[in-house]
C-alpha cells in the first residue's frame, strides 16, 4: 500500500527530486516503488493512479523549488491558480484528509507566503519541513529526511481515504509523481520548517527538529530543537569547579544553534568583522559577553515578536552539549573521540575552523567541543549541589566573571570535555572567545 507520495513539478525540481526517490529507494529497498506516470501498467488510467495513491498515502512530500511558485501554463496563467492542476490537487487533498504533509524546499528555494498561494494551500505553509540543499550538504539533509519519515510511518495510523472522486483532467505530458512504501521502522523526530518562525508548528517539535532563520541578505541561521529533560550536571572526575554533579530539570524545550555563530552571520546582524581569523563560514570571535547581548537584542528585533533570542544558560548548554550521552565528548571518552567531534591543540593547526566539519551530536549539534569558546548567559559561580530546576545564576558573584563553555582551538582534550567550565570578564574579547545562540518561540 502506497506510504509515502511525493509531488513535485518536472520543470521546476525534476532533477534533485529524482536523486531524493533513488535515496529514498535505497533506504526502503523491499517495498514497491511508483514513479512518474511511465512506471503505470499500459492501458491504465494514469489519472486514476494517481489519485487513489493521493488518497491512500500517509504521507506527503510537496517538493518546492524556486519556480514552483511562479510556473504558467501555456495559456499564461499561473498552475497553481487552475483548480484542475494535478500538483494544487495532490496537495489540497492530502491537507483536506490531515495526514502529514512536508514541504521539502530544493534549489535555495523559500517557504511562499501565504498570500501567494490559493486559499486551499495556505495551511501548507504552517506544516512542518526541511530544506535539501545540493552537494556537499545533499546526503545529510536526505538522511534527515528518511530519519523523519521513519518516525511518521512507525508513528502515525494510516486513515481512512474518502470517498471516490471524479478525477480532473490533465495532461499526461505535465503529470509527475513519486510513491515509496516502507514498513514502519523505529521512530525519530521529524524536522520543523527551514524558514522563519512565522510558522508555528502543528505539534510539538521532538529532539533534533530543524528550524532556521533568515537574517538580512539572505544569510541563514539554523538551529535545532532541544527537549525538556533533566540531565546529571557537572563531573566528579573534573576539576573542583565541576563538582558536585547535580541533578538539573530544564522544563522548557528551546532551539539551539547547530554552530557557533558565524563570521557571515554575525556580520549580517551587527555589520562588523570583528574576528583574527577571517572566513565567512569560521566562528566568529573576539566578541565580549556583552557584544553578544547586542547581537541577540538585534536579532530578537529581526525576527519581529515571533520568538526571541539570547545566550544560552551555563545548564542548557551542558544539555545540549551532552544530548542523552554522560562520556567527556558526544562522541565518547578520550582524544581518539575528541577528534571527531572538536579542533584542539592536537588537530586545529592553532586556528579556528570552519563550523560544521566534525561529527555532530545526537541532536545535530555541531563543534560543541573546541573551535572557540562559547559564551553562556550565566555569572560565573560554584554549583550548589542540591537539585535545580531551570537553574540561571543572575546574581553577580565576587569575581563578575560570566561563564564560557566549551574549549578552544588552542587548547588541550581535558579542556574541551562537555563539564569543564571557565570565567571571563563580560567585556573581555579574544580571538578563541565566540558564542551560539537559542531561539525561544513566543
Amino acid at each position: 500500500m502506497t506510504r509515502v507520495f511525493i509531488s513535485y513539478r518536472r520543470d521546476d525540481s525534476a532533477d534533485i527530486t529524482g536523486r531524493i526517490f533513488d535515496r529514498l529507494r535505497a533506504h526502503f529497498d523491499k517495498q514497491i516503488l511508483f514513479r512518474d506516470v511511465d512506471v503505470i501498467p499500459f492501458g491504465s488510467d494514469f489519472r486514476q493512479v494517481i489519485r487513489k495513491a493521493v488518497e491512500d498515502c500517509q504521507v506527503l512530500l510537496a517538493v518546492i523549488g524556486p519556480t514552483w511558485l511562479s510556473i504558467a501554463s501555456k495559456t499564461g496563467t499561473r498552475r497553481l491558480d487552475d483548480p484542475h492542476d494535478f500538483v494544487r490537487l495532490e496537495i489540497e487533498t492530502a491537507l483536506k484528509r490531515d495526514i502529514p504533509v512536508i514541504p521539502v524546499l530544493v534549489g535555495k528555494a523559500a517557504m511562499p507566503e501565504p498570500i501567494h498561494l490559493p486559499d486551499s494551500l495556505q495551511p501548507l505553509v504552517f506544516r512542518h519541513g526541511l530544506e535539501i540543499r545540493r552537494d556537499p550538504d545533499f546526503h545529510r539533509d536526505v538522511d534527515t529526511l528518511i530519519r523523519g519519515l521513519n518516525g511518521l510511518l512507525d508513528a502515525t495510523p494510516l486513515p481512512a481515504p474518502p470517498a471516490p472522486k471524479t478525477a480532473p483532467r490533465r495532461s499526461r505530458t505535465s503529470k509527475k509523481a513519486v510513491i515509496v512504501g516502507s514498513p514502519p521502522p523505529p521512530p525519530i523526530a521529524l524536522p520543523v520548517p527551514p524558514h522563519t518562525p512565522a510558522v508555528v508548528a502543528s505539534s510539538a517539535p521532538k529532539a533534533a527538529d530543524r528550524t532556521e532563520l533568515v537574517l538580512p541578505g539572505g544569510v541563514k541561521m539554523e538551529f535545532a530543537w532541544c527537549p525538556p529533560g533533566t540531565f546529571l550536571m557537572g563531573s566528579e572526575n573534573g576539576h573542583e569547579n565541576e563538582k558536585p554533579v547535580h541533578r538539573v530539570m530544564l522544563t522548557k524545550g528551546f532551539f539551539m544553534g547547530i554552530h557557533p555563530v558565524t563570521q557571515a552571520q554575525w556580520k549580517a546582524i551587527s555589520g562588523t568583522t570583528p574576528s583574527h581569523f577571517k572566513g565567512d563560514t569560521r566562528p566568529v570571535e573576539c566578541v565580549s559577553w556583552e557584544d553578544c547581548q547586542e547581537f541577540c537584542q538585534k536579532l530578537t528585533a529581526h525576527v519581529k515578536g515571533r520568538g526571541t533570542v539570547s545566550l544560552p544558560s551555563e545548564a542548557e548548554w551542558e544539555y545540549a552539549c551532552r544530548a542523552g550521552t554522560t562520556t567527556d565528548y558526544h562522541t565518547g571518552d578520550g582524544e581518539a573521540a575528541l577528534k571527531k567531534a572538536g579542533w584542539y591543540d592536537g588537530n586545529s593547526g592553532f586556528e579556528t575552523h570552519q563550523v560544521g566539519e566534525l561529527t555532530a551530536n545526537a541532536w545535530g549539534l555541531h563543534d560543541m567541543h573546541g573551535n572557540v569558546w562559547e559564551w553562556c548567559q550565566d555569572w560565573y559561580g560554584p554549583y550548589m549541589g542540591n537539585d535545580q530546576v531551570d537553574p540561571l545564576q543572575l546574581t553577580k558573584q565576587s569575581n563578575e566573571c560570566r561563564v564560557l563553555r566549551g574549549g578552544g582551538w588552542h587548547r588541550d582534550p581535558a579542556d574541551c570535555r562537555v563539564a569543564f567550565r571557565i570565567r571571563g570578564a563580560p567585556a573581555n574579547r579574544r580571538n578563541r572567545f565566540g558564542f551560539r545562540v537559542c531561539f525561544r518561540l513566543d
